[in-house]
């Protein structure tokens, strides 16, 4: 399923590139030297982790968070981009409890999610008739959350089978944006990222169960995908965007050789509707 929507998407994006080399009628928009972004975002968030190819647990739920973008040109077509954002939010857990003699027991809870992302690129931009353009760009992200499962955000409460864990991944990016100049002040923008791990880290905090709070893990390097399309009209902006993050199975922890990470998988899709400059 989740081939299938990166197969659509980047059918969506291609077409879009063709119809932007193709067009030849339109008002041009105002040429600028730098543009900014200002949004909230909301998000159907999902995790999912598996071992030896058995679902273990599922989370799902509404995300929400803050983010701007920043682009300014430099010389010619060469533009430098940088960009972030804050999120926040419960979603629901459906997965299982291990007791002492190794049996899962079904358990339905909470898990919390806070985090940040930064990434910046280089880019240069390829001027297209009426001002629509191509915008090919490479560049490095990082993402930071906290997972606490059994838990909700909003009181801070760790349950009985509650516990955190840390995460952390370094990734470069490789990416092509294309927009189409409807007037001087609105146009269409499609893109879409391949992202790459340079670098993934986990820290697990077991201290509620009465266990080790220093658990360092490194879950595996997979790329994954971001795609964006929206529609700007200054000073109103507003896109649809789809991620995907994905962590093979950690090797076990120095110290503790029954501790590991399993396989990790996330789908997001959502919406960020705010300003542009």
């Amino acid at each position: 399923m989740r081939t299938k929507k990166i197969q659509l998407i980047a059918t969506m994006i291609i077409a879009a590139i063709c119809i932007a080399e193709a067009q030849t009628t339109g008002a041009g928009k105002v040429e600028k030297n730098y543009n900014i972004r200002i949004y909230g975002l909301a998000e159907n968030f999902e995790w999912t982790e598996y071992f030896q190819g058995q679902e273990l647990l599922e989370e799902s739920g509404p995300i929400f968070g803050l983010g701007g973008d920043l682009e300014f040109k430099i010389a010619g077509g060469v533009w430098i981009e940088g960009g972030g954002e804050i999120f926040a939010g419960d979603v629901d857990y459906d997965g299982h409890i291990m007791t002492s003699d190794n049996k899962l027991i079904p358990y339905d809870s909470t898990t919390s999610y806070e985090g940040i992302k930064i990434e910046g690129d280089l880019a240069y931009q390829h001027t297209l008739p009426h001002s629509s353009y191509i915008k090919p760009y490479a560049g490095a992200g990082i993402r930071a959350w906290r997972r606490t499962l059994d838990t909700e955000l909003s009181d801070r409460y760790i349950g009985r089978y509650g516990y955190e864990e840390d995460w952390a991944t370094l990734y470069g990016i490789l990416g092509i944006k294309v927009a189409m100049s409807l007037s001087a002040d609105r146009f269409l923008f499609a893109a879409i990222e391949g992202h790459f791990p340079f670098e993934n880290e986990m820290s697990v905090d077991l201290s509620n169960q009465n266990g080790p709070s220093d658990i360092d893990l490194d879950p595996g390097k997979e790329n994954t995908w971001y795609a964006e399309a929206g529609f700007d009209a200054s000073p109103f902006t507003v896109s649809v965007f789809y991620e995907t993050l994905e962590f093979s199975q950690s090797p076990p922890a120095d110290d503790h050789p029954r501790i590991f990470q399993p396989r990790s998988e996330a789908e997001v899709v959502g919406l960020k509707l705010g300003f542009f400059f």
